[in-house]
């Protein structure tokens, strides 16, 4: 996942006040457009961020016993595999999640039109689902009953976790749906 280019989009959108005094196609041109494109990337980074963890719990490795509810790498390898690597992927998207509080806070879309306005909110909205979704609450090593993507564990964790990984999955598709249909009706707005 490559942090660095978020921000930059990101910092991008926070910058666009420079150029509110320029016509739309040129504001289109120069931050939007770019930036849709760059998105696409990103969207596919976290496809194959949540399509890996799905692979880490491949059908038949080692689902939790009805006995074992105490989450440990010993007991449940692939649940264990599959929360480190999220964790991993939460830790790198810190600073975008920072980065889009920063924006929620401050971010002013005065003097923009109404299609670059949804566009650019749909971004956000987009990158929020996703960041949080890349690592959902995660459990702490054998503590009972612990928690992944903010459900307990149960009986057969890799399944169920697997389901909260498609949910996510789904999302992040339907979200970027958004914002491409946001993309279409702003490049027909300015075309």
């Amino acid at each position: 996942m490559d942090t660095a280019l978020i921000l930059r989009i990101l910092g991008r959108f926070m910058d666009i006040t420079r150029w509110r005094e320029t016509k739309i196609s040129l504001r289109f041109e120069k931050v939007l457009q770019p930036s849709y494109f760059e998105l696409e990337q990103i969207h596919n980074d976290y496809l194959a961020i949540f399509e890996k963890a799905n692979q880490i719990l491949a059908p038949g490795r080692t689902p939790l016993s009805v006995l074992q509810i105490t989450f440990s790498r010993k007991a449940h390898p692939s649940v264990y595999e599959c929360v480190e690597y999220m964790k991993e992927k939460r830790r790198e998207l810190e600073s975008v999640r920072v980065r889009l509080r920063e924006i929620d806070e401050n971010f002013n879309l005065s003097g923009l039109k109404k299609v670059e306005k949804e566009f650019i909110q749909h971004i956000i909205q987009y990158f929020s689902k996703a960041s949080q979704a890349a690592l959902p609450s995660v459990p702490v090593a054998s503590t009972p009953m612990s928690t992944v993507l903010g459900l307990p564990i149960r009986q057969d964790s890799s399944i169920f976790l697997t389901r909260a990984i498609n949910r996510i999955l789904e999302s992040i598709r339907e979200e970027w749906k958004n914002v491409s249909a946001s993309f279409n009706r702003l490049r027909r707005a300015v075309y």
